[in-house]
This record gives structure tokens, sequence and C-alpha cells, in this order.
């Protein structure tokens, strides 16, 4: 008999449910986005989706959680006061499995976030149903590598784009090495007159 082990060291108590939520909210800063919060709870591998959306609906009904709206940045998750509390003074009530789980969890998601944000890709299409596809490089703010190309239709411009933001590494060094080649033939050129 083959083994789930997605279920394995799943948490099933809703109380211990409650204090994972809220030790994962903190794990974060003490605020989420709420797809954010879905995400890295589900990355955890330790809850069920449906008791966690349940335990999750408890704790913004009795305000351990609170849901407020940030101008311009939309809804977002805070752990309230009363968290704060009952994760002070009921700092074991995870277990360390899932203590550990959250941290890789949380560590994975910050690195993902990172990476959308400095590869990025974005598509304009012609009147005559071509596309410009450029592809772009970040750290942080500043611009790193940027290039745009032609592609015959959305779909193959889409399909680029998404090879690139998965793995940006072979398209970047084929660019840079081209660019060498032509400037030593350039440098060849100009030395040789």
């Amino acid at each position: 008999m083959k083994i789930d082990m997605s279920k394995v060291g799943q948490i099933r108590d809703k109380r211990t449910m409650k204090f994972f939520i809220m030790t994962v909210l903190r794990s974060v800063g003490g605020h989420a986005r709420p797809q954010d919060l879905d995400m890295i709870t589900m990355m955890t591998d330790s809850a069920n989706w449906f008791d966690y959306r349940e335990a999750l609906a408890e704790l913004l009904e009795t305000q351990h959680i609170l849901s407020v709206e940030l101008p311009g940045k939309g809804e977002f998750y805070v752990n309230s006061s009363l968290a704060n509390d009952a994760l002070e003074q009921f700092k074991r009530e995870v277990p360390a499995f899932a203590r550990g789980r959250i941290n890789t969890a949380v560590l994975e998601f910050r690195a993902k976030m990172r990476y959308d944000n400095d590869i990025r890709s974005s598509i304009q299409m012609n009147d005559d149903g071509t596309a410009m596809l450029t592809l772009s490089i970040y750290d942080g703010e500043q611009l790193m590598f940027s290039t745009t190309i032609f592609m015959p239709d959305r779909d193959q411009a889409t399909a680029l784009s998404d090879a690139f933001r998965d793995d940006p590494t072979p398209y970047y060094s084929n660019v840079m090495q081209n660019l060498g080649r032509l400037l030593s033939i350039y440098n060849k050129k100009v030395g040789n007159s």
C-alpha cells in the first residue's frame, strides 16, 4: 500500500491549526495578503485546505486575525494583539515539524517573490497580429538587462516569455556571448583599418 506523503504530519486538530496559521502569519512579519497566506500555508504540506480555511474563518471571526484594507495595496491579514498574546502564552502549541516547515515555506516564498520581481517580461501586440516581446532582468529596481524582440504571434511570444521567466540564464548568456563576438569582430576590423 502506497502512503500519500502529503498527508504525513498534517495538522488535524482545530486548535493547533489556529496556532499554526497565526505562526505562519507571524513568520512573514505579522501581515500578509490573503492569497500569500494561503500559498505559504499550503507550501508547508502541514494543512488540509478545508481545515485551514475553517480555522482561518474562525480566527477572523474572533479577531485574532484582522482583515485590513491598505490604500493602494489591497487587503491584508494582520495578527491582532489577541493573536500575539496567544502565541506568547502557548509558544509550543505548534509541533516542531510544522515550525520547521513554516520556516522553509517562508524562505521559498520570499525567494519566489524576489525572483518574480527581478525577472520580467511584457508582450505588446501589433495591429497585424505580430508581437513585440520585452525580456528584462532587474536587481531590485536597477535594470540590469533588457531586450525587445519581434515575434510572429502572441502564442510564440507567450511561450518564449514563459521560458525566459522560468530560467533566463540561457537567453541572457547567449545574448552576451553574441555581443562579445560582435565586439571582437568590430575591434578586429577597426584594428586592421
